[in-house]
């Protein structure tokens, strides 16, 4: 019986030692960017930080584009429902009646003013979409699956 009191305490004296060691490599276990297998050397400090700024920037530049997409798409939707409605009225339209006729053509002066609009805000938005690609294909070439030291991670986020 004395065997088995000793060896119990001895037991969890060599188990805390082996978490505190088993933590220890986990604390500089390299993390990566990507989900496909790292390649290359560990990520310098400096080099994790552009990554780290990349990252940011194509997240906020998304977000950016998201919202500007959702816009756009809702004045596409209602140019064309107007666009509708102005073919509807011709149907009907009283072409005897200069003041009906004047008044199409005013509403349909007006639809065409917001088409430009709209067109006009397109290559902007194109470049929104060239700009995140570009920033995509630098994070992909010098980021992805790229190993980098966690202690970094926590130093850059830590303003060190």
């Amino acid at each position: 019986m004395p065997l088995s009191r000793f060896a119990f305490p001895f037991s969890l004296v060599g188990g805390a030692a082996l978490l505190m060691a088993s933590a220890a490599f986990a604390a500089d276990k390299p993390a990566s960017f990507g989900k496909g297998k790292a390649v290359g050397p560990l990520l310098t400090r400096a080099a994790l930080r552009e990554c780290l700024a990349q990252v940011t920037r194509v997240r906020s530049l998304s977000e950016d584009i998201a919202k500007t997409q959702a816009a756009m798409n809702d004045e596409q939707a209602e140019i064309a429902k107007l666009d509708a409605a102005h073919k509807d009225k011709m149907a009907a339209l009283d072409r005897t009646s200069a003041e009906a006729v004047n008044a199409y053509n005013t509403e349909g002066q007006a639809l065409d003013q917001r088409i430009d609009a709209y067109n006009a805000r397109t290559p902007a938005f194109n470049a929104q979409v060239a700009a995140l690609q570009t920033e995509r294909e630098a994070f992909a070439k010098n980021c992805e699956n790229r190993n980098y030291d966690e202690n970094d991670e926590t130093a850059i986020k830590n303003g060190k």
